[in-house]
């Protein structure tokens, strides 16, 4: 099949393919995630070359495990929003059982330690703190995390490490975040 010219590889483009990313964002609204060829062409706009397409493409897909499985092929940024945001139950409406098992199968950091500290549900903030293993991000949990029970699982977890030493109490800090982070030695 003969290569058509620039001018007329515009004109019959389909619109979610047009070169102007306005036009592949108006595009999107028409396309439907239920319909398998859509579905297909919305995920390939989850890795367009502009953001916005990208954003718009993902707020197409309600199902969270569809997009754990985009994260398996390459992350964005707003690939990691729009995961964040159905897992942690802030958008979506998926049962928080589900939302567990797929926590359950994330290998990424940045999204375990979001969903540990956001997450809407105590349960839900264990599963991701279960998955961290770097003693940075579990220092943060242990300090900062709005659930007393996931500061302490974390406190537990990093105080079970063998490469971990704390400094005695009398030279801690007025704070005990501050205490954790300036007590905690990491030896090699």
């Amino acid at each position: 099949m003969p290569v058509m010219p620039g001018f007329l590889r515009h004109l019959f483009a389909p619109r979610w393919q047009h070169s102007d990313p306005a036009v592949r964002r108006q595009a999107i609204d028409r396309l439907d995630p239920a319909d398998v060829e859509d579905r297909q062409r919305l995920e390939t706009l989850t890795t367009d070359s502009d953001g916005e397409v990208r954003r718009a493409a993902l707020a197409r897909f309600d199902d969270p495990a569809r997009l754990v499985g985009l994260l398996e092929r390459g992350a964005s940024r707003e690939l990691h929003e729009r995961l964040l945001a159905l897992l942690i139950g802030r958008a979506g409406d998926t049962p928080l059982a589900f939302r567990l098992t797929l926590v359950e199968r994330l290998n990424d950091p940045e999204l375990l330690e979001a969903i540990a500290l956001q997450g809407d549900n105590q349960d839900l903030r264990l599963a991701a703190l279960a998955r961290l293993d770097d003693e940075a991000r579990l220092l943060t949990q242990a300090c900062e995390n709005g659930i007393a029970a996931v500061r302490q699982a974390a406190a537990d977890i990093l105080s079970l490490r063998a490469d971990v030493k704390f400094v005695p109490i009398e030279h801690q800090l007025l704070f005990p975040c501050d205490a954790w982070r300036h007590n905690l030695i990491f030896e090699p």
